[in-house]
């Protein structure tokens, strides 16, 4: 799931920078989601691995 967002967001970024008006704006927000995203899992990820 983590490499599937990550992926997401290596093919928004490259839209957002072109600069194509209103579709960089809604995939500006596609890569916010998906960095939304990115963090929970991370962190459940290290946690999982601490076996405390």
């Amino acid at each position: 799931m983590l490499a599937l967002y990550a992926l997401m967001n290596c093919l928004l970024l490259p839209i957002v920078a072109a600069e194509f008006g209103w579709v960089s704006l809604i995939s500006l927000y596609g890569v916010f989601f998906f960095m939304s995203l990115m963090f929970p899992t991370i962190f459940a990820l290290t946690i999982k691995s601490l076996d405390l």
